[in-house]
C-alpha cells in the first residue's frame, strides 16, 4: 500500500504546512 501512505505523508504535510502558515502569519500582524 504505497499510495496510501503517500496519501497519509501529503496529509500530514498540508497540516504542518497550514500550522506554519498561520504562525508566520500571527507573528506578521
Amino acid at each position: 500500500m504505497k499510495i496510501d501512505k503517500l496519501g497519509k505523508f501529503i496529509q500530514e504535510l498540508k497540516k504542518t504546512l497550514e500550522y506554519l502558515v498561520s504562525f508566520s502569519f500571527f507573528w506578521a500582524t
